[in-house]
């Protein structure tokens, strides 16, 4: 099977379905949307990997694991949002990230799939808030040299997205977020999870393609729609991360 589609915008569309407890018949179906449109990625939670793969297989469409989702689970609203109870929902152990990543690489390898793989991985911001800064340097390098390794010793391709979750985060945080990002020598930094009352704006987009410059990629994420993408894509976003993959090609098309 081929991608039946590869135009340029939807080979910088991660089409993403995250939803906790979404039955296999959906996330399969899912994978076979990503198929007919050639999305870049189709991307759903780690444990999820091994139900898309075969339809994944012998197309050009990567899959893409999310990675230290185990516990958001469901996205509050502003009226009920607390950010004390958010933060301890990103403590997730490097060691248990560790464990998601090599589980997706053995379900490549033991479907004898040669595609690239993409981790969209969480950040411990728990711990940054926690008075931990230097945590965000060795967590981001860390991750990036672990997947680098493993795609070495697999022989395969790894493109390395971190999450800043940008709307947690002050001015100045952020910044350090982004730099530490770059600095470990991830692909992409991604703008948000999806998890939180409010997505990505086009100002940040904007603001962090200004401060990164163009030697890394920015994953616009987070209620991106088919009326806004083209306006993050002229922001500076490089990738679009959207469960509105179809609507967004439906849209284009008219």
């Amino acid at each position: 099977m081929t991608s039946n589609s590869n135009t340029p915008l939807a080979s910088q569309i991660d089409h993403t379905l995250l939803e906790q407890g979404a039955p296999q018949d959906f996330v399969v179906n899912f994978a076979k949307d990503a198929v007919r449109f050639g999305f870049r990625t189709a991307c759903v939670r780690a444990e999820r990997i091994p139900w898309i793969l075969e339809t994944l297989q012998n197309t050009d469409v990567r899959p893409c694991a999310a990675v230290g989702y185990r516990l958001l689970v469901v996205k509050p609203t502003r009226d009920h949002y607390r950010s004390e109870e958010m933060m301890p929902r990103y403590n997730i152990e490097l060691e248990e990230k560790k464990a998601e990543i090599t589980a997706v690489m053995d379900a490549l390898d033991a479907k004898k799939m040669s595609s690239p793989v993409e981790f969209d991985i969480t950040f411990n911001i728990f711990r940054l808030l926690r008075g931990e800064p230097s945590y965000v340097e060795k967590e981001a390098q860390t991750l990036v040299t672990f997947c680098r390794t493993l795609g070495r010793e697999r022989n395969r391709a790894v493109v390395v997205k971190l999450l800043a979750e940008n709307y947690l985060l002050q001015p100045d945080r952020r910044f350090h977020v982004w730099e530490a990002i770059r600095s470990a020598g991830a692909d992409f930094v991604i703008t948000s999870s999806d998890y939180l009352p409010a997505g990505v704006s086009i100002e940040e987009v904007r603001e962090m393609r200004g401060r990164l410059g163009p030697s890394i990629g920015i994953k616009a994420a987070g209620g991106v729609s088919q009326f806004n993408y083209q306006s993050f894509l002229d922001a500076g976003a490089t990738r679009i991360g959207s469960s509105m993959g179809v609507e967004i090609m439906d849209f284009s098309d008219r």
